[in-house]
């Protein structure tokens, strides 16, 4: 038995209208491509609005009858899956590190991030969809490099405990991480994941990323890479099978061609779309209950990883450090304009109270949440290289 998977996905850059130019009629675009598409998962990222979800769900209702929006955190997980075949069940895991509460301009931890997982059954087999969103750089000093590879570490052990319930494991979405960073490698060697960028048809599509790219208006102004003009690759479409499956992509594509929508002067997003064809064969002679693979790991992924929160927990120490003497600072100066200058004491109060307590919870309740999560992902990651599993780059 042979089947044909047809997989899109697309950060949709649906913030408020207020941050996200031409939102409005974007989406409505977005939705009427994926309406006239004949494709069987579509997953997208940023979709920030539950009513920018129904939108698209009331149009696209006859190509893709099932969809599934994930809530989490304060504003929604900004996640969603629409399917043309049933959605047997969901799950959604969110991670430990989502950014800091204190930049209300990222806005990464009032969404709650995490992996969401969708069962799907296409025919007769079982499909596990991912979407994900890791969190972004927001500029050259990466400040989130820690929090992005605990993210990648939890999303790939996730997938890779999960995976064997289903017949053919299909990953999507904006990783903010390029083939050759750490976080990818993470995801794809621990998830046992093939990239479909690899597919049968391979031309033109090496020089081109999917953010950054020049046609692109809204993010064309960006420049990345040795060759400035071509943009990043950090949306992708991975897969797996189990040892009862064999899976190959025949096809890897991206659709939208870096053109404006079609009698528009604007993009569909700030990202490429992206789609993929993978086809399914059982593998005969096979028996169900026969033995999966062992689970192979990436131990100098994994150390490097490691690493990496080591060096977290070491800046942690130090960030906590300067807010505890800000704290002190702060209370010092309050407590002597308060002796100097009495009648004064109700403003001082007022400015300086706020600036104390805000400080002394990012020294203390925040910081132990922050280390916890490190901690905790660390501890998983050392538990896993004793094995000296063969390495995998």
């Amino acid at each position: 038995m042979s089947q044909r998977v047809f997989i899109f996905t697309l950060n949709v850059w649906g913030l408020p209208e207020v941050f996200a130019k031409e939102k409005k009629k974007r989406l409505s675009a977005i939705a009427n491509y994926l309406n006239e598409g004949n494709y069987d998962v579509v997953c997208l990222q940023e979709l920030w609005c539950i009513g920018d979800f129904k939108l698209i769900k009331s149009i696209c209702n006859l190509t893709l009858p099932y969809a599934q929006y994930f809530h989490s955190g304060v504003f929604g997980s900004g996640l969603a899956i629409y399917s043309k075949w049933p959605i047997l069940k969901i799950y959604y895991n969110q991670w430990s590190l989502n950014g800091y509460v204190h930049m209300l301009h990222h806005g990464d931890w009032y969404g709650g991030k995490g992996v969401a997982l969708a069962q799907i059954a296409v025919n007769e087999i079982i499909v596990n969809v991912y979407n994900v969103h890791l969190i972004a750089k927001y500029g050259d000093d990466d400040c989130y490099l820690v929090h992005r590879t605990v993210q990648a570490f939890d999303t790939a052990m996730f997938v890779d405990l999960t995976s064997p319930s289903a017949d053919l494991t299909i990953f999507c979405g904006d990783l903010n991480s390029t083939p050759n960073d750490l976080t990818f490698k993470l995801i794809k060697a621990i998830g046992q994941l093939e990239d479909t960028f690899y597919a049968k048809n391979t031309n033109d599509k090496e020089p081109f990323g999917t953010y950054g790219c020049p046609s692109n208006t809204f993010s064309g102004t960006h420049s990345f890479g040795n060759d400035e003009s071509l943009g990043i690759r950090i949306d992708y479409i991975l897969y797996r099978t189990d040892s009862n499956y064999k899976a190959e992509a025949v096809s890897y594509n991206l659709p939208t061609n870096f053109s404006p929508i079609p009698g528009e002067i604007f993009s569909y997003s700030d990202h490429e779309a992206v789609e993929a064809v993978i086809v399914v064969n059982k593998i005969p002679g096979i028996k169900d209950a026969e033995e999966r693979p062992k689970t192979v790991r990436a131990t100098k992924l994994i150390k490097d990883a490691c690493e990496c929160c080591h060096n977290g927990e070491l800046n942690l120490e130090m960030t906590r450090l300067r807010y505890m003497i800000l704290a002190i600072v702060l209370m010092i100066t309050l407590f002597n304009f308060v002796y100097f200058f009495p009648s004064f004491s109700f403003c001082y109060f007022l400015v300086f109270i706020p600036l104390i307590l805000y400080y002394t919870f990012l020294f203390t309740i925040w910081y132990k949440l922050e280390l916890n999560g490190i901690t905790s992902a660390k501890i998983q990651m050392l538990i896993l290289i004793p094995f000296n599993w063969p390495t995998a780059e």
